[in-house]
């Protein structure tokens, strides 16, 4: 395989192989050197220390936060804000992948233009049978899917548990009890 390369002289930086005609025979014969081609290759930063937690296990307790969105209809989880307190058991980028993935999820089963004309035809006094049908069945494949998220979530960490309360809509990481209680 033929490479070019530039040579450079250095007494003469200003020499390339146009200019010097031993300069364009040498880059065209020289072979690659491994070396060279190694160094420039990016290796990956040394792996830092897993840091210790802050927080023991057993009042392990992190809420994620959220905030509304498509006109009030649904929720957003917050992936910029890493809670203090899994430090140590998850990294930052652990947990942005997971929300992202959570934020995916809701995305999938976001309320479209079609829930907001059968919500509008209810102010017509036509029934709102529809709209809550359409609402309810969404709910259901959200939920199933949201769940399949969290096992997944568990597999990967067998020590931490992800949880949905039901009450004020957020998503909680704690301690697993099989963790705690064996």
């Amino acid at each position: 395989m033929a490479t070019d390369y530039l040579v450079i002289n250095p007494d003469s930086s200003a020499e390339s192989p146009s200019n010097n005609p031993s300069l364009a025979s040498l880059s065209q014969t020289a072979e690659p050197n491994p070396f060279l081609e190694s160094a420039f290759v990016a290796s990956p930063p040394p792996s830092k220390p897993k840091p210790t937690p802050t927080v023991p296990l057993e009042k392990l307790h992190a809420v994620i936060d959220t905030y509304q969105v498509n006109g009030g209809l649904d929720s957003k989880w917050v992936a910029d804000r890493f809670p203090p307190q899994l430090k140590g058991y998850l990294s930052y980028t652990e947990f942005e992948c997971l929300v992202n993935e959570l934020n995916a999820v809701r995305q999938k089963y976001r309320s479209t233009r079609t829930d907001f004309l059968l919500l509008g035809a209810s102010a017509l006094l036509l029934p709102m049978v529809p709209f809550l049908a359409r609402k309810k069945s969404r709910a259901v494949k959200r939920h199933h899917d949201l769940n399949l998220v969290a096992g997944g979530f568990s597999g990967r960490h067998p020590n931490l548990r992800l949880r949905f309360d039901k009450l004020n809509g957020t998503v909680v990481i704690e301690a697993h009890p099989r963790a705690l209680y064996g």
